[in-house]
């Protein structure tokens, strides 16, 4: 069983996963599944941060925490999630002031009213992941602030505020306020990368580096990037999770370097530069000369690649033939290279411009309650 099951109203697995986190020396988040929360310290009433189990959901949490921070300075404030990211958690949340964090309540009524008992909150505000049935309905007996951040809104009692992301504009919703569309992962996207790191790893010998991000078909897209004139000059850096892609490179003649292995010297042409480590994207964004993004359902990678201006191949284009045509025509035409870059900074800064006018409505909202 996932770890992230065990968060509904089902009996068995409340049960199964409460037995299963004990015996892995976890009763802290077996407590808290059933709703055993402690409130941070202070005076103040409190908010209360309802994460899910991504990445995603536990970082827009954690950064519109640091927000609501910066604006109410009379509250306090607990962050829940399902799934924890210990090192994300304790950078940021660790120096807020009256401020805490751990594991959330599943979704059983008796977990749900002893979460809130204990808590008492002002307000709360699911982030990326939509409250429970049973969650929803208890604020709204109890009279208690309930918006929605982002992720689909599944709940069927009214939430106060929805704000939807690009993906879930036309999703069905239950919400008294729904905000514009925008995806608030821009505000948080680095933006501003030097790309001293391109020179490096291409050197002298290297005239571009490409990126493809999430390949399916490895074996196929290797032995397209050797028969490749991209082959004799250029680096393919590729950013997937399959253990294989190295050893297919090896198997058919193409050295493969991986990112958290790299020396810092300038790699040979014809290289295939794995990113084993999502930290190197930011700066592979701001040098590559072009993208295919294979995972269009990852946005943050998305608006990463648009942040550091690499022109992005639409999602038709990204067959690995029709890629590497299309970074060739990109490379023997400097001029229209410079306006797709132009194009994809733009982009990104017009949805974070849109991003930012939303975040400032919902923490006025949050500033009133």
């Amino acid at each position: 069983m996932s770890d992230v099951k065990g968060y509904g109203a089902n009996p068995f697995a409340l049960w199964y996963c409460g037995l299963r986190d004990r015996l892995e020396g976890r009763s802290h988040r077996a407590r808290a599944r059933w709703g055993y929360l402690k409130a941070p310290e202070g005076p103040g009433k409190l908010i209360w941060l309802r994460a899910g189990a991504t990445e995603r959901s536990v970082r827009l949490a954690v950064e519109v925490a640091a927000a609501l921070r910066e604006k109410r300075r009379d509250v306090r404030l607990i962050v829940t999630f399902h799934v924890e990211y210990p090192k994300l958690l304790a950078s940021r949340l660790g120096e807020l002031a009256k401020t805490g964090f751990g594991y959330g309540p599943a979704d059983a009524p008796k977990a749900v009213h002893r979460a809130l008992d204990r808590l008492n909150p002002l307000g709360v505000i699911s982030v990326d992941a939509a409250p429970g049935k049973h969650f929803q309905r208890a604020l709204i007996e109890r009279k208690i602030h309930s918006v929605q951040l982002q992720g689909v809104c599944t709940s069927d009692v009214a939430l106060e505020a929805y704000y939807p992301s690009l993906l879930e504009a036309n999703e069905p919703h239950h919400a008294s306020y729904v905000a514009p569309a925008v995806d608030l992962l821009t505000l948080i996207i680095p933006s501003q990368v030097d790309p001293v790191f391109g020179s490096l790893l291409k050197g002298n010998a290297c005239t571009d580096m490409w990126w493809v991000h999430g390949p399916a078909n490895g074996k196929t897209w290797l032995q397209a990037w050797k028969n490749s004139p991209l082959y004799a000059n250029s680096v393919l850096c590729v950013s997937e999770a399959s253990s294989e892609f190295e050893a297919q490179a090896r198997s058919l003649g193409v050295m493969p370097i991986r990112a958290s292995e790299w020396t810092r010297d300038a790699v040979p042409p014809g290289s295939v530069w794995i990113v084993d480590e999502a930290r190197w994207l930011p700066a592979l964004a701001a040098s590559v000369s072009g993208v295919c993004l294979m995972a269009p359902e990852d946005r943050e990678t998305y608006w990463q690649v648009l942040a550091g201006g690499a022109p992005l191949l639409p999602e038709f284009a990204c067959e690995p033939n029709a890629a590497l045509a299309a970074w060739i025509a990109l490379q023997a035409d400097p001029p229209q290279a410079r306006k797709s870059r132009d194009l994809a900074r733009r982009l990104f800064w017009e949805e974070r411009r849109k991003a930012t006018s939303v975040l400032e409505e919902f923490l006025q909202r949050v500033y009133d309650w």
